[in-house]
């Protein structure tokens, strides 16, 4: 396990280098092959919902940073950036709507993808086949980890996990919430989201570079002013 971490770890930074159309290419792929049957494992509704519904936001959060007005003349860019490794808890098959949604959000955040599920079960059936699918789309097969479910506990005191997402519902979310408030370091975010917009914002950080342009072709000294 904690060699997989590892991997997972090291997969992780080189897919946030991608850019986010990149990332977005991937899952769209993933949605076209949907129309060919021979492309995919298996055809499931619930998975082409899930790309069609995360593709339009995630196309106008990651792809182009986002231009704020700043009061004094500096320029402003505000952008979205990944979390690192997120953890996806997969306790049962009739959820896996919400576990598409979920793992999706998380590749297209620039996240690394460490699936939790019973080994041998209908979830781990439902993981497998999703990741046949997106290795056949073009993600990286590094940055799809599974876990056997009885780590969580490990899993969940690990700071190289940066993120939780979990169904609302579920009967690990008081376990979960109380294992990541105790950890020492960085807050971990419990994300039982499903909805696009704010999954895919909870499952990113928030970066903003502003500039100095009043000074542009003026005085260069205010880009050099004593604290």
């Amino acid at each position: 396990l904690a060699a997989s971490l590892r991997a997972l770890v090291k997969a992780q930074r080189s897919w946030a280098g991608r850019c986010g159309a990149s990332r977005i290419k991937c899952i769209a792929h993933l949605l076209e092959a949907a129309k060919h049957p021979e492309k995919l494992a298996e055809i499931d509704e619930g998975l082409k919902n899930a790309a069609q519904s995360l593709l339009p936001v995630a196309g106008s959060l990651l792809i182009t940073p986002l231009s704020l007005p700043g009061p004094t003349g500096e320029s402003n860019d505000y952008q979205l950036e990944s979390r690192g490794v997120v953890m996806v808890v997969l306790e049962t098959a009739d959820k896996r709507d919400i576990f598409f949604r979920q793992a999706l959000a998380v590749l297209l955040a620039g996240n690394g993808l460490l699936v939790l599920c019973a080994t041998d079960s209908a979830p781990a059936h439902v993981w497998k086949t999703l990741q046949v699918d997106l290795c056949r789309a073009g993600v990286p097969a590094a940055l799809l980890a599974t876990a056997r479910l009885d780590a969580l506990a490990v899993l969940a005191a690990d700071t190289r996990i940066c993120a939780v997402c979990v169904a609302p519902d579920s009967a690990l979310n008081g376990e979960l919430a109380l294992r990541l408030a105790g950890r020492e370091g960085a807050i971990s975010a419990l994300i039982e989201e499903s909805h696009a917009l704010p999954l895919l914002s909870r499952l990113s950080h928030e970066k903003t570079i502003s500039s100095n342009t009043a000074a542009a072709g003026g005085n260069v000294a205010l880009l050099s002013l004593d604290e």
